[in-house]
């Protein structure tokens, strides 16, 4: 799913027994730098499907790889993140997703959230 020029790196991920059946939303996102680093790629899926589009190439350097999880009310219920550093011979990436505590507010409005994924004001 992401990776330096020809290599690609397969992303997957697990969520605890917890969160895994509330969770309405996976946000993957991908970060220069680290955990903390600046955002360079969001994708929203439902858990069970794929996100859709594929990651940009990635140039030599560090970056994390992220999973938000997201409960039906747009509420962060869960995180992970791991990093990994380009160009490398790993084949795949696995990020496992664990519980937030305390839970975070929500990202959007009651009223402009749609099973976990917030609609433009």
């Amino acid at each position: 799913m992401g990776g330096c020029a020809d290599h690609v790196i397969e992303w997957r991920y697990e969520t605890t027994d917890e969160i895994a059946g509330p969770t309405a939303l996976l946000e993957g996102l991908i970060r220069r730098g680290g955990c903390d680093g600046e955002e360079l790629a969001a994708y929203q899926f439902a858990p069970g499907e794929e996100p859709g589009a594929r990651p940009p190439a990635l140039e030599s350097g560090a970056y994390a790889f992220e999973i938000e999880a997201r409960d039906a009310s747009c509420r962060p219920i869960g995180r992970g993140c791991t990093e990994i550093t380009f160009p490398t011979d790993q084949e795949s990436l696995f990020v496992t997703v664990t519980p937030l505590d305390p839970a975070e507010a929500a990202r959007c409005a009651p009223d402009r959230c749609d099973r976990g994924r917030c609609r433009p004001p």
